[in-house]
């Protein structure tokens, strides 16, 4: 992998004082530029034959606004074993892009993990791509194979989280417990905690997704053991055991929704100690704390989302750390409400998006599509911004924390925070701030393609290799290679391209001579075996969506299942720019030979024979005959026999250059260039010496296809319309005024949920959610 060491954070010295260790905490985290993904699906259950339609954000991971730094995102679909099924690029523009996957039937049955990143997020820890489960039926196979997906209690994981990091001998404490199956699912469990003799000293119950609590006051010289009676099993697991010396700490919450921290130490605990609270790098609090046996703090002023509290000893290094959630104040930014409660097949339906701030503006996107009473929420960008994407591991149905419904939300959350101690830095590396190289340029402007050039049989390496990208608007430039042979560069974004050529000027090049890096090298890795979101539950829906959607291929033509192509091509003139002289031969009389062609056609170009070997010449503006670069839909062609011997049948139009002109840093005294009708290069081979490898274009975005029955009621009144997914708009923008979108009903009657995601100018990230019901003929 080629290692562009373009950012550094240079070794300093150990910290010694709390102003060294301001600065470096500032340097090493909160001047460390990342960024979050977060994936906008119009569903999360799909059909094979179906589209998922996406809508990336990209934002900055500390102020949740969008960024503006990456301009490409790539998105994957994992299967159970870690297999990337579809890998996809999408383009950025100011941190929002739309693209879709197409679900082949090659998909089989099962759970999906669909993961994003940039290259930029790269450089930081993989487990802080974004990640999001995808259910995916192919009707090929049993839709509801493994329909029990009942958390098997006797197979169960249960840890113990102390408040603050420990335990400590003499200090009462508060323990989180978290208890889930081999699935990773929360498992609702009783337990019994005794000590080492037999005293029964506390109980606990945990919740349906797994988390509960218990006080505890350690003892010097007892321990500690937790008994969970299941199935007339008894279970025994040891609670962490305790210190003799050290701190506490526990955080409560008063109804001005401010925080109080209550640090307590033990009396041989003497030496000073140094707070830090941040919420995502953002200092709130960087102070020293004295010997003390009990001491209150107020901790005030917290952006919503989590904030760590770390405790760190006179050596600066971490002896207790606690996360603490802070709730958003406001729950719906952006409502969105439908006209009626209930529309007939076929009926508009109109959608009213209002704000609950007259000031707001914002970027969301909205979702209409077949539901079921029994589908959970999930994930959300509120729960994946504020939550998940600054947690290691799974939170299962993160969205069910951010539902209003759930009175006990607030709390659950806490039992998170205790039970989930990580970050994205680590305490030790700023400590010792080791230099840092990051890896991975952002792709600030294009695509950046790389790779390593190997040397020849001659055991030699060129400073440059030359790459082309064909077509009617081709591209051609050098790249510089260092000593190690690496090379990178910034190339347009090409839309249909697929492929890449490398070539080096007037040599011959080897296909085991070049290597490209893949843009989608993050390590992924399975933790936890996958559950089937599929439940027995839902069988009925399941067999609706299939039952819609082999309906809808059928009419395919008419209903556009899976959007219509936009086509997009960004780069629209060729490497060279504007020609000198461009030449269409449907003007003329066509002739069958090249050679023919040049001799009664072409002016200011000759085919002339030098040392027994024919090139092509162009007059030049000095008035020289000069040789000139050749090339067939900007692929350079160095064996002028190659070119003559092309068929000129299939040649739509040539351009000449009759002036120098250089591609990178190489000069060429003039140009032609032949351009086939379909920019292809007619489909013929490559000559020798040219090496055509796989690239990873961007994808053209397609656009979602919504009937129009006011206009079109007539020509599609025969054609059943069984659409899955009613509505998609990826791409909506709201300021000072409400927002009306419009829609039409199918004819499948039932349940639909209209699902809104968005995030505000100013990074606040909001969801919201309602329902409406087809229910047959028109309503009034």
């Amino acid at each position: 992998m080629l290692a562009l060491s373009f950012v550094e954070l240079k070794a300093q010295n150990p910290i010694t004082n709390i102003d060294q260790l301001k600065s470096s905490f500032v340097s090493g985290v909160t001047e460390l530029y990342q960024e979050k993904v977060y994936i906008h699906t119009d569903r999360a259950m799909y059909i094979t034959g179906e589209t998922i339609w996406i809508k990336p954000y990209c934002v900055d991971a500390t102020f949740h606004t969008l960024s503006n730094l990456s301009k490409i995102v790539n998105i994957e679909l994992f299967d159970t074993k870690g297999k990337a099924v579809k890998q996809v690029r999408v383009q950025l523009n100011n941190g929002i892009g739309e693209g879709q996957l197409f679900v082949s039937p090659d998909i089989q049955t099962g759970t999906y993990v669909l993961r994003a990143y940039t290259n930029w997020m790269k450089n930081f820890n993989s487990e802080f791509a974004f990640s999001k489960k995808i259910s995916i039926i192919n009707p090929a196979v049993v839709p509801l194979a493994n329909d029990d997906t009942r958390p098997d209690s006797t197979k169960f994981i249960m840890n113990f989280f102390p408040e603050g990091g420990d335990l400590v001998n003499g200090l009462e404490s508060k323990i989180a417990v978290k208890a889930n199956d081999s699935f990773g699912r929360g498992l609702s469990l009783t337990g019994v905690v005794f000590d080492n003799e037999e005293n029964e000293v506390a109980k606990f119950n945990t919740s349906k997704n797994g988390y509960g609590s218990f006080q505890l006051l350690p003892i010097a010289g007892k321990s500690y053991v937790a008994r969970i009676a299941v199935d007339s099993n008894v279970h025994k697991i040891e609670i962490p055991k305790a210190r003799n010396s050290g701190i506490i700490m526990a955080v409560t919450s008063n109804r001005s929704g401010d925080y109080n921290l209550e640090v307590k130490s033990t009396q041989d605990f003497l030496q000073t100690m140094y707070l830090v609270v941040h919420t995502r790098g953002v200092i709130n609090k960087i102070e020293p704390l004295y010997p003390k046996i009990a001491q209150n703090i107020k901790i005030d002023g917290l952006a919503n989302g989590i904030t760590h509290i770390t405790i760190l000893n006179s050596d600066f290094n971490p002896i207790a750390e606690r996360l603490l959630f802070k709730y958003p104040s406001i729950d719906h930014l952006v409502d969105a409400s439908p006209n009626k409660k209930a529309f007939g097949k076929r009926e508009k339906v109109s959608l009213m998006i209002e704000k609950e701030q007259l000031d707001l503006k914002a970027n969301l996107s909205v979702s209409v599509f077949r539901s079921d009473s029994s589908l959970q929420i999930g994930s959300n960008i509120v729960s994946n911004l504020l939550l998940t994407s600054d947690l290691k591991g799974e939170i299962p149905n993160a969205g069910y924390y951010f539902n209003d419904r759930n009175r006990n939300r607030i709390g659950q959350l806490d039992l998170i925070m205790l039970a989930n101690g990580w970050r994205r830095f680590d305490w030790q590396q700023i400590a010792k701030q080791n230099e840092r190289v990051l890896n991975f340029p952002a792709e600030i402007n294009a695509p950046i393609i790389s790779g390593r050039l190997h040397k020849n049989v001659n055991h030699s390496l060129p400073q440059s290799v030359q790459i082309s990208f064909m077509g009617k608007a081709s591209f051609l430039n050098t790249i510089d290679v260092d000593s190690e042979g690496d090379f990178f560069m910034e190339v347009p974004f090409r839309i249909k391209n697929d492929k890449v050529i490398f070539f080096i000027n007037n040599d011959s090049l080897s296909k085991d001579q070049v290597t490209m890096n893949s843009p989608f090298t993050f390590n992924y890795s399975i933790a936890q075996k996958f559950y089937p979101n599929i439940n027995i539950g839902l069988k009925k829906y399941v067999e609706s969506l299939n039952a819609n959607i082999q309906v809808s291929q059928i009419y395919r033509k008419y209903n556009f299942i899976n959007g219509l192509a936009i086509d997009q091509q960004n780069v629209k003139t060729a490497f060279y720019g504007t020609p000198d002289q461009i030449y269409f031969l449907d003007n003329y009389t066509r002739f069958e030979t090249v050679e023919d062609l040049f001799i009664e056609y072409i002016r200011f170009a000759y085919i002339k024979t030098k040392n027994k070997k024919r090139n092509f010449y162009v007059l030049s503006e000095t008035g020289y005959q000069v040789e000139a670069l050749v090339t067939i839909d900007g692929v350079p062609i160095f064996d002028s026999e190659f070119v003559l011997g092309f068929d000129p049948l299939k040649v739509e139009k040539i351009s000449m250059i009759n002036n120098s002109f250089y591609i990178g840093d190489i000069g060429y005294s003039s140009l032609l260039n032949f351009t086939t009708y379909n920019g292809d290069f007619a489909k013929q081979a490559l000559p020798s010496g040219l090496v055509e490898l796989a690239y990873d274009a961007i994808q053209s975005p397609r656009e979602f296809y919504s009937p129009n029955y006011e206009i079109n009621g007539d020509l599609l009144e025969r054609i059943p319309d069984y659409r899955n997914t009613l509505y998609w708009n990826p791409n909506v923008s709201i300021s000072n005024t409400s927002l009306q979108l419009e829609f039409y009903a199918s004819d499948d009657p039932g349940l639909y949920q209209i699902q809104i995601e968005g995030i505000t100018k100013d990074g606040t990230p909001f969801f919201s959610v309602d329902y409406f019901s087809i229910v047959g003929d028109k309503v009034p």
